[in-house]
């Protein structure tokens, strides 16, 4: 697999991405359609027919094509000028945060990897980390690991200590990280999104705080024949209130942000995760067991 990568990531973009997405299309959107199917059933209700559910799921397996064939390009130095519209969103980010550091947050939406280089582009020197989950396969993880070295953005494992982020953001760094994810045995909360309530990582909030800096969420969304960059407003933490209460008001509004992103444009975003998996029930049993196997 690792080899394949590297090889493909020799060819030319105008080649890989018309390619690599037909090839996902074809290998991947038989095994996503039930669950893709199945959460936007669970997020939407009828709101979408059946043909619609069908047109985003393959639109999803297309995408994850995209996503390979641009981040392979990017780290070459081979996205055509003009492939990422930046309109004024970049200047905008650029003159909020001149002097301090800030959480980058983003969903796996559009092109999330390459939004870590967009923070490396327009903050030279203060791009600090991205907040990534090992993966299962060593020499793939490497090769991911070193692409986004080349996109000017270093990797930091989810079982790492937080102080060196923490460290970062005080001194005036950017973290970027995307946390949409169910990860059971990450802190959470339970916050509401698309109405149902879904296990939420709460170490954006946590960052926020300890570090004393805003969530910054910002997309790179599908658009045309590329992709454009979406910087929403900063959510600002306050300092006063009670830490507990904090960390939940904070999760729940970058969520609603990235719900909202999501609801602009469904297709856009990986369906396929298992966004609604744990429940109290299940991570109680899970708790139990691990006081048993304690």
């Amino acid at each position: 697999m690792t080899s394949l990568c590297r090889g493909t990531s020799l060819l030319p973009f105008g080649l890989t991405r018309r390619v690599l997405p037909f090839l996902t299309r074809i290998a991947a959107h038989r095994a996503i359609r039930g669950k893709v199917h199945g959460h936007l059933t669970l997020a939407f209700g009828n709101d979408l027919s059946s043909s619609d559910k069908t047109r985003i799921s393959k639109t999803i397996a297309h995408n994850l094509g995209l996503v390979v064939a641009e981040v392979l390009a990017a780290s070459r130095g081979k996205l055509p000028p003009g492939y990422i519209d930046e309109n004024d969103a970049a200047d905008r980010a650029k003159s909020l945060f001149a002097d301090g550091g800030f959480i980058g947050l983003t969903g796996h939406i559009g092109n999330w990897e390459l939004l870590g280089a967009q923070l490396a582009k327009h903050f030279p020197g203060r791009a600090d980390s991205v907040i990534a989950k090992r993966l299962g396969n060593p020499g793939l993880n490497d090769f991911v690991e070193e692409l986004r070295t080349r996109l000017g953005m270093s990797t930091f494992y989810q079982n790492e200590s937080p102080m060196r982020l923490v460290r970062g953001l005080r001194q005036h760094k950017i973290i970027g990280t995307v946390p949409d994810q169910d990860v059971a045995r990450l802190a959470g909360e339970f916050v509401s999104f698309f109405g149902k309530p879904a296990y939420t990582p709460t170490g954006p909030a946590a960052l926020a705080l300890h570090g004393r800096v805003p969530i910054l969420p910002a997309f790179l969304r599908r658009h045309e024949n590329g992709l454009r960059l979406i910087v929403c407003e900063p959510i600002w933490p306050d300092f006063s209130a009670d830490r507990d209460a904090e960390v939940l008001r904070l999760t729940q509004a970058w969520s609603a942000a990235v719900e909202a992103a999501i609801r602009e444009q469904p297709s856009d975003w990986m369906w396929f995760h298992e966004r609604w998996q744990t429940t109290p029930e299940r991570l109680e049993a899970r708790r139990k067991k691990r006081e048993r196997a304690g």
